[in-house]
């Protein structure tokens, strides 16, 4: 976003000078503080309670990827932006402004990168596409590692190509992106990571429903038929019961109680099984859907601001901005709330139990 195009009113006869901050976000500083705080203390709570879980898996890894990303966007950037966003003059060096710009890139494409492999890797477990699923190996741990890797290198190459064109401005620490790149830019490491993460969430949901309506089908024929049989073979269990105990035989046969009990404790952890993974799916799908209902909407109004400067409300811009820090802060409880391996490890720390 241009924010000379702000100022532009200030000193159209060159009679006002630039003031220093910014009149729609200086309000909004005590807001900013807060979320800085609250994420970096709910996500780095979060990421000791992953690192301290004694089963190590894939799915572990990838969250504890997802919670060091949502520490870093909590605490580097939004700590940053009090002054990127609040400041029309950047004040803290040159230095601090590639960070600030550098964070502002790549540690949100590095979120949603990490959240595309985890709704695979859930999509994988529940179809069962390859064995041993939740073990590591090096080709997981290459995609875990490319997902940082890539927003690494790549956006410093493109703050490089940007700043060598005269498009970095240094002393307001803005880049006045080109509008074909910007939509480039969101699309690859944000927009599109998203739609195939929702997308593939959505196909996790409807193979659940299939398995489930498979199970139903499977299962209430065969309690239809052990419910009509079971009198007559009650019948010849109790006459051979009565033979063995007339003859002082130990080994009585075993009833249809026995067997019924055994198909309803195995259909129990069936259920117990699918009811996990339906949570698993919901939680991922909820953090997919915090980062959409919390980021998408400043990313797509700030393509359009770069688009149409004087067709763009720029207090409605700055409402979407508030809401792109409140994703790192809602992941944590998210995780609470529908992982239980999670919930029993906060537990645990805690001494609740």
């Amino acid at each position: 976003m241009n924010q000379s195009s702000l100022n532009s009113s200030n000193n159209q006869n060159g009679s006002f000078e630039i003031p220093l901050y910014n009149p729609y976000v200086i309000k909004d500083v005590p807001l900013k503080i807060a979320q800085t705080v609250i994420g970096t203390i709910l996500n780095a709570f979060a990421l000791i309670v992953l690192v301290t879980m004694k089963k190590k898996t894939f799915s572990h890894c990838l969250f504890i990827s997802l919670s060091a990303s949502d520490l870093m966007n909590s605490s580097l950037f939004s700590g940053l932006s009090i002054f990127g966003l609040g400041y029309l003059s950047w004040p803290l060096g040159d230095f601090l402004c590639f960070v600030y710009q550098f964070f502002c890139n790549a540690q949100y494409a590095v979120s949603n990168l990490t959240v595309l492999i985890i709704s695979i890797n859930r999509f994988v477990l529940l179809n069962r596409v390859v064995k041993n699923g939740e073990t590591l190996s090096k080709l997981k741990v290459s995609f875990l590692l490319l997902s940082w890797l890539f927003p690494y290198i790549y956006v410093p190459i493109m703050i490089v190509v940007l700043m060598n064109n005269g498009l970095f401005d240094y002393s307001s620490c803005v880049i006045n992106y080109p509008f074909l790149f910007l939509i480039v830019h969101n699309s690859l490491v944000n927009l599109l990571p998203g739609f195939l993460s929702m997308s593939t969430n959505i196909l996790s949901v409807l193979c659940l429903v299939r398995k489930w309506r498979r199970r139903v089908k499977l299962v209430a024929p065969r309690q239809t038929r052990m419910n009509q049989s079971a009198s007559s073979i009650e019948r010849n269990v109790n006459i051979d019961s009565l033979v063995s105990v007339s003859f002082g035989l130990d080994d009585a046969p075993k009833t249809v109680a026995q067997g019924e009990e055994r198909a309803r404790t195995k259909e129990v952890r069936y259920r117990k099984k699918l009811s996990n993974e339906f949570k698993a799916v919901i939680c991922i799908l909820l953090v997919v859907l915090n980062i959409a209902i919390n980021e998408y909407p400043c990313l797509i109004v700030w393509m359009l601001l770069v688009k149409c400067y004087e067709c763009t409300n720029l207090e409605f811009f700055y409402g979407t901005l508030r809401m792109v820090f409140f994703f790192p802060i809602l992941n944590p409880i998210i995780l609470l709330l529908f992982n239980q391996s999670f919930k029993s490890q906060v537990i645990r720390i805690l001494n609740f139990k």
